[in-house]
């Protein structure tokens, strides 16, 4: 750094050891910003900025309660985490989303087209009813989603659930109309 340069910034932070000065502008300029910063305002008398509040970040919180440190401090944000935890809650529970009702009540629709068009008083099983399905809608239907179309229309009191032996399987559900 030319030694005019040196001088007015000298004048200008009002340093009058130039070697200091010097060394400081010289690692600034190499890059090491933060700390030569905070260096320049300690050589020249000034303080660095105080933050206005400092707040914990829940990092430095879970890592302060895992290592068993708790301070006053600690246990009002913990108790403003519950607090604000316990409003997402109760601002959740009892809201169900627009695509989620869209959905039961497709499903509901669903199911009373599947009491009323494919169940019969013959019992079937949700795969017979899944097969049934997948040719009236021209998509294929898994027999989950079947089995599930079936419990509601037995919630809805549109069919019942009976048990049905079936050769080399066992004891399957099977439902039928009301």
């Amino acid at each position: 750094m030319g030694e005019e340069k040196l001088q007015k910034l000298s004048e200008i932070l009002g340093v009058e050891n130039l070697k200091i000065l010097q060394i400081s502008a010289i690692i600034y300029i190499q890059g090491e910003r933060k700390v030569t910063h905070q260096i320049i305002q300690k050589l020249i008398g000034l303080r660095p900025t105080a933050r206005k509040r400092y707040y914990m970040t829940k990092r430095e919180f879970f890592v302060a309660v895992s290592e068993g440190k708790m301070t006053e401090e600690m246990q009002a944000m913990a108790a403003e985490f519950l607090v604000k935890m316990d409003a997402q809650l109760a601002a959740r529970k009892g809201k169900v989303s627009e695509k989620e009702q869209a959905k039961r009540d497709a499903n509901v629709a669903l199911a009373r087209k599947v009491a009323t068009e494919i169940l019969g008083p013959e019992a079937m099983t949700a795969t017979d009813v899944a097969a049934k399905l997948t040719e009236m809608l021209g998509e294929e239907v898994k027999v989950q989603k079947a089995s599930s179309l079936c419990r509601k229309a037995v919630e809805l009191e549109l069919a019942v659930q009976t048990d049905v032996k079936i050769p080399k399987k066992g004891s399957q559900k099977a439902y039928t109309a009301v």
